[in-house]
């Protein structure tokens, strides 16, 4: 089968959407389908191909007015338009990646089926926050339409699928996780020292990675005293939204604490998640984080709100603890974690590890071959 993701496979590394499309496209490639990558930009003058780790990446040219208006007022150029229409001529299938693309809209209606996976994009916080209006305008003219006339609809959790239903209830929905792929392997030796770290990796998106109700919670919680480890918040982060970090530590008093490392990637992420004795994502909306899985296959146990779409899954592995999306119910949880017996927190660590296990892309390959096989029938 011929197999083309529609998104980027750039910035794999600070992307849970790309790494997604990277995961998903080698495990169709190691079931020995052919795979490729396609994006749109307003930066390339011509068509062009190249590597990426293996994947074919396609980008065609756009064109398009200058600043926020125009990332969503493109159009293609003739070069372009004639480059997309061959293109849709060598593929059996297309998976479309995010929400509010226009780059969908270029590719859904060339008559390839296509699979839809929005990644959270569509949970309420996101429709209803910021140019709420231009987002529904967006799925008036598009997106509704878009869903209604995908092959399936992949959403990550059963509360994706409702959030998906309700903007378009004939959407033909089936709920898969994201297969991840574990860098850090779990190991023998669990124990840990009291003064490791409690450990956040993400992009600093304080209002949707709730990182104002996780420092907040923080300081009203036993380990703001310092004692037992510190909270080490690792990710990328603009300036605005540094400084904006910096001056909460500074007002809840967590400079003895907290700390903020900017991005980790390769060896040095691999090395910050095997000396974590917890993962914590107090976020507000998610479609299903691959930081908190990837934590998981290495032996952290996690801490996450229901809104991470994983505390069933905790729950019934005893794999960490789980909380409200609230100051309140954040702060209960890092208290029960900081009191929980070494010998107690270890048995998390097994739950974790068998957590992530029904995320390994060898247990989930049949199900995206079957995804692909029923979205070309």
């Amino acid at each position: 089968m011929r197999i083309l993701h529609i998104g980027s496979l750039s910035k794999v590394e600070q992307n849970g959407v790309h790494r997604a499309i990277h995961t998903l496209a080698h495990l169709s490639m190691a079931q020995g389908h052919q795979v490729g990558v396609l994006n749109f930009s307003r930066s390339a003058r011509t068509p062009g191909t190249r590597d990426l780790d293996g994947v074919s990446a396609l980008t065609l040219p756009v064109r398009g007015l200058p600043g926020s208006v125009g990332s969503h007022a493109q159009f293609l150029g003739a070069e372009s338009r004639a480059a997309l229409e061959q293109l849709m001529k060598e593929w059996d299938v297309l998976h479309l990646h995010s929400v509010f693309q226009v780059d969908h809209v270029f590719v859904s209606r060339r008559g390839v089926p296509y699979v839809v996976t929005p990644h959270g994009g569509y949970h309420p916080r996101i429709v209803d926050g910021s140019a709420a209006m231009t987002k529904r305008l967006w799925l008036a003219a598009f997106d509704r339409s878009l869903l209604r006339r995908a092959a399936l609809v992949q959403t990550l959790s059963d509360s994706e699928s409702r959030h998906v239903a309700a903007l378009q209830p004939r959407a033909p929905t089936r709920v898969l996780p994201i297969p991840i792929v574990g860098s850090v392997p779990a190991g023998t030796d669990r124990r840990r020292e009291a003064d490791d770290p409690i450990v956040f990796i993400g992009r600093m998106d304080i209002a949707h990675k709730g990182l104002d109700l996780l420092l907040t919670a923080w300081a009203r919680s036993t380990w703001s005293s310092g004692q037992g480890g510190h909270l080490v918040l690792a990710g990328p982060a603009d300036s605005e939204t540094n400084g904006r970090l910096e001056c909460l530590i500074d007002e809840l008093s967590l400079r003895n604490s907290v700390e903020l490392i900017g991005p980790v990637h390769g060896a040095d992420k691999d090395a910050l998640l095997a000396r974590a004795k917890w993962f914590v994502h107090a976020s507000r909306w998610e479609g299903l984080p691959l930081s908190m899985l990837e934590a998981a296959s290495a032996g952290v146990p996690l801490l996450g709100t229901h809104e991470t779409n994983l505390t069933e899954r905790i729950t019934k592995h005893a794999g960490g603890l789980v909380s409200e999306v609230s100051v309140a119910s954040i702060s209960d949880m890092l208290d029960r974690a900081h009191a929980l017996p070494e010998d107690q927190r270890q048995h998390m660590v097994e739950g974790a590890v068998e957590l992530a296990r029904g995320f390994e892309p060898g247990d989930l390959a049949d199900d995206y071959e079957r995804l692909y096989q029923d979205a070309v029938r």
